[in-house]
């Protein structure tokens, strides 16, 4: 497995696409963070490569829990309020105080898992993967970040009404 893959960033557009082709997902407003798990050795690095494991000891024990051999898993994580958005500020907070303890990490791509890249199969494919790995895993701060094909338009008033950051 390669030891870093560059993740696909989004490209800001005027209006969501209306195809039934497009898989739609809310912005998180948090940290872009890659998962390298290789037996026991796990990294965190932000979308630049920059080495964040040290910031963020209670998501390793919990991507450790997860018992895979070999992964490169893609999400962001964040400071989720009680409503149930994300919060930069509240996420800086966390980080300056030195509590990770306080945040989430949404899941929503899977590079590569046991040794096989996967860049090239469907997104779809690669997300359901990950909904299996998690119904497996313990309980703790790693989630799943659900989407929705087609309906761009509809998506994208429905994250505005929620005062949501936008979607993907």
């Amino acid at each position: 497995m390669p030891s870093f893959i560059p993740p696909q960033l989004a490209t800001l557009v005027d209006e969501a696409p209306k195809e039934d082709a497009w898989l739609h997902e809310v912005k998180l407003d948090g940290y872009r963070l890659l998962a390298r798990i290789d037996g026991a050795r796990i990294k965190l690095v932000t979308r630049r490569g920059n080495n964040w494991t040290e910031k963020f000891e209670p998501l390793v024990k919990a991507l450790a829990g997860m018992k895979l051999r070999s992964a490169m898993l893609d999400g962001e994580i964040v400071h989720l309020n009680s409503d149930g958005t994300s919060s930069f500020g509240s996420l800086q907070e966390d980080l300056s105080e030195e509590r990770p303890d306080r945040l989430c990490y949404f899941l929503f791509d899977l590079l590569a898992l046991e040794g096989y890249v996967l860049t090239g199969c469907k997104l779809e494919d690669r997300k359901r993967v990950i909904e299996q790995i998690l119904v497996h895993a313990p309980k703790g701060p790693i989630r799943y970040s659900d989407h929705v094909i087609g309906h761009g338009p509809e998506f994208y008033a429905s994250a505005c009404k929620a005062h949501l950051e936008g979607i993907v």
